[in-house]
Order: structure tokens, then sequence, then C-alpha cells
């Protein structure tokens, strides 16, 4: 081998001397140590491991780095066997690294995806919390007409309730949405998300059609009030103040003065002395007495069976037997007799001489929007 190496360092030195030229660049030489392998006459696999053993282990390949000339010359010797374990290992790294590239491009498809459907999620959440407010808002303007139609039927003496009532809806929707915030992020969830749409589409529907059958139901009813319309004129549908504070409710409450329990026939406001007092209802006036434990008290009666009283007044704007109209000033708030523990309004509902609760005549409620 050394023969050989000496032998082509001289052939290039010979060429460039030969041409007068200097090597700029390394010149690499290889060469093997010559094999001798005698084909055996016995081809069991035991003779072929030994073959390729010896072939392995007891053979070379040089590598000779022929720098410029002024340079020495670098020689390597490698065994054939370890290049033989060398490629082999490139090999494996090849196929390991392709594994890894590959299993690192399904993670970042996978990861993708998973950021798709978390996207999806959170935008069908934002959905469903819009459609909860609609449902509550359609389930609060569906009481507010329930309210309005118990009221003009206790008035206008129908028994059939116009309105549908369905209170199904916002609990459907409120328990989808909590199944969906609870929910594990899979590749099945946009599909349930859509079957939960189709749940809520439906609810809405109903929400639609129970509507509808509310529209339905006051066309007939506005028939009943035009045949109805002196009666109406005559009903205490509105709040006898503009301004004031609802302090006590029709029913059982402690007494003031006992701390008992004591029936309250009718509604209390308060607010300043004097605040003016307006009739609720056509009408004409009963009487105006000066009570021991009511003050100053007005009845009115409105025809119908349906009589009002206005306790503790300050001052009484009307006089008996004169007729008054819906809206018009007939008493001042005070705080006239035993009873009364400060400035205030107790007004009174009699239905065929029996007490009544005021408030199911109250269109708007008892509450007073200063």
């Amino acid at each position: 081998m050394a023969a050989t190496s000496i032998r082509l360092k001289r052939l290039f030195a010979n060429a460039d001397a030969a041409n007068g030229m200097v090597p700029t660049c390394p010149i690499i030489a290889l060469s093997t140590n010559p094999i001798s392998i005698t084909p055996p006459e016995d081809t069991t696999s035991g003779r072929e491991i030994d073959i390729l053993r010896r072939l392995m282990i007891g053979n070379n390949i040089d590598i000779v780095i022929i720098p410029p000339s002024t340079k020495r010359v670098v020689k390597l010797r490698l065994p054939i066997g370890a290049l033989f374990v060398l490629g082999a290992l490139l090999i494996v790294a090849f196929f390991y690294s392709t594994y890894v590239f590959a299993r690192y491009f399904e993670g970042v498809s996978k990861y993708s995806e998973y950021k798709d459907i978390q996207k999806d999620i959170n935008y069908q959440k934002i959905q469903f919390k819009k459609l909860d407010v609609t449902l509550s808002e359609y389930n609060q303007n569906l009481q507010n007409l329930k309210d309005f139609d118990k009221k003009i039927r206790i008035i206008t003496g129908q028994q059939d309730t116009l309105f549908v009532e369905n209170e199904s809806n916002s609990a459907d929707l409120q328990k989808l949405h909590a199944q969906n915030d609870t929910s594990p992020v899979s590749a099945e969830t946009p599909g349930k998300l859509s079957q939960d749409e189709v749940i809520i589409n439906s609810r809405f529907v109903t929400l639609d059609l129970n509507i509808q059958s509310v529209e339905d139901g006051f066309f007939i009813l506005e028939a009943i009030i035009q045949e109805n319309k002196d009666k109406l004129s005559r009903t205490p549908s509105i709040v006898p103040l503009k301004t004031g504070h609802l302090t006590s409710r029709y029913g059982i409450r402690n007494d003031p003065f006992t701390g008992s329990p004591r029936m309250h026939n009718g509604v209390d406001w308060a607010y300043l002395p004097y605040t003016p007092v307006y009739a609720p209802a056509d009408g004409t006036v009963k009487d105006v007495v000066k009570s021991f434990s009511y003050g100053n008290l007005l009845i009115v009666n409105h025809g119908y069976g349906v009589i009002t009283r206005y306790a503790h007044l300050a001052k009484i704007e009307v006089k008996k037997d004169q007729k008054v109209r819906r809206g018009q000033l007939i008493a001042r708030m005070g705080g006239t007799g035993a009873r009364s523990t400060a400035v205030h309004l107790h007004y009174e509902v009699l239905v065929n001489d029996k007490f009544t609760n005021p408030e199911n005549y109250l269109i708007d409620g008892p509450q007073i929007r200063n």
C-alpha cells in the first residue's frame, strides 16, 4: 500500500512538473489491499460467514489526500467492516429521521385540525350565548303577553286563555350549552353541534308558533274589546299616580302597629305630600268620607260592580256624585288617618263589594316609572 501511495504521489508530481504547474487543491486517491479469496468447494453457510468475516476484518480502505506540493500528504485507513457498520447506521438514521419527520408533520396536521375544531366550538359557544339571549327575550315577551292576557280576561270576563305556554325552550338551550361547555374536543364535535343547532331551531319554530297563536288570539280579543268599550273605559287599569314608590302589596303582611299578621286589602305607594292622584278609569264619585282609620277617604263607583277607594289623602279635588274621566286629577297624597305611618296613598279595588287584588287590573303592573 505504501508503494502504491508513493507511486501516486510521484505520478502527480511528475505530471505537474511536466506542465510547469503546482497543485492548488487536494487530490484524493483510494486504494484497497488486495483480497484473494479462493472459491470454496463447500458452500455451506458456515464457510460463507467465515469468508464474510475475513473480508470485513482483514481488509482496509486507504484514503489518501494529496494537497498542494508544499503540504504534507494525509492518509486515512478505514476497515471495511467499519464502513459496513457506518453504512448500516446511516441507513437506520435515515429511516428513523424519516419516521420522526412523518410523525412530526402528522402532529402538525392534527394540531391544525384541533385548532380549527376549537375555533368552530368557540364560534358555536358565541352563537349559543346569542341564542340564549334571544330565547330569553322571546320568553320574557311571551310572559308579558301572558300577564296582559290574564288582565284582559279579568276585565272582559273571558275564561279561555289566549296564551299557549311553552317554558322548556330556555331550559333546553341551557342544557345544550352546558353539554358543549363540558364536551371534549373530538372529530365528532362539529356533527354534535349541528345536531344541537337542529334542536334549537326546532325550539324557535315552537316559539314562533306560540307567538302566532297569541297574535291570532288577540285578533279575537280586539273584537271583544270593541264590544266592551264602555266597560273597559270604566275598568281601573292604570296606576292612579305618575310619581311614587311601591311600598306595600295586596295580601297578608305584618301589621305596622301590632306586628301581627294581618290582611292588607290594597296597594300602597309613598311619595311627597300633595302628590297628585288621578282617576284610573271613568266613573262617578260615590262618597267623600272623613274616616278615623283612613283619614280623608274618596270612593269612586265605576259601574259593572267595580269600586275604587283612596285613603289617607291630604286633599280631595272632586265632590260627591261628580263624574270623573280616566286620568283626571281627583285628590292629593297625604298621611291622614290613625292607620297612616307616613305620607302615602292606600288604594283598594272592590268587585261586587269584595276586596280584590288591584294588581290584577293594572295593565303595566304596580311599579311606577318615574
